[in-house]
């Protein structure tokens, strides 16, 4: 009898042996998969993010413009140029603002369209990851020759254009 519950508690080892190296082999596993999804493509990966970002930040500040005008009986928020060919970048610089967006070179000053919109529309001016604060939001605007508005992100990366027309 006493030989085989030696081997009972022999093959229970065993067994026991063979679960600790299957629970090994399997996180290692797990730890090497993991670490090929985060190392394969990450610079894209959140680039991608990023961009996703700028689409929703576009279409928020478009919607606020759109709801700012259904509220004020058609009348875009003030400081919004009536010329199709000149950009707007949003923000509250008075400087500083002339970059080129969409082969257009915007005006120096920012628009700041707080005013207008944060509180009754939108909680506050939301800008590019990219970009430091809201006094420089990389994000444009534009009234087209149809008058339709025209909003868009200046940088999108990796060769994404960025833009909502309303």
């Amino acid at each position: 009898m006493d030989v085989v519950s030696d081997t009972i508690l022999i093959i229970m080892r065993e067994k026991r042996f063979l679960f600790l190296e299957l629970l090994i082999i399997v996180g290692v596993t797990a730890f090497l998969v993991s670490a090929f999804f985060v190392l394969e493509d990450p610079k894209g990966k959140f680039a991608g993010s990023r961009n996703d970002r700028r689409w929703t930040d576009v279409s928020l500040i478009l919607d606020a413009v759109s709801k700012y005008t259904e509220n004020n009986n058609g009348e875009i928020p003030s400081g919004i140029d009536e010329s199709p060919v000149t950009l707007q970048i949003i923000g509250s610089r008075s400087f500083g603002c002339g970059i080129k967006c969409k082969e257009i070179n915007g005006e120096e000053a920012c628009l700041d369209l707080s005013g207008s919109l944060v509180d009754g529309y939108i909680k506050s001016i939301p800008f590019d990851p990219l970009s430091v604060s809201e006094d420089f939001t990389k994000y444009y605007i534009n009234r087209l020759s149809d008058g339709r508005i025209e909003l868009g992100a200046c940088e999108g990366e990796a060769g994404a254009r960025i833009m909502v027309v309303r």
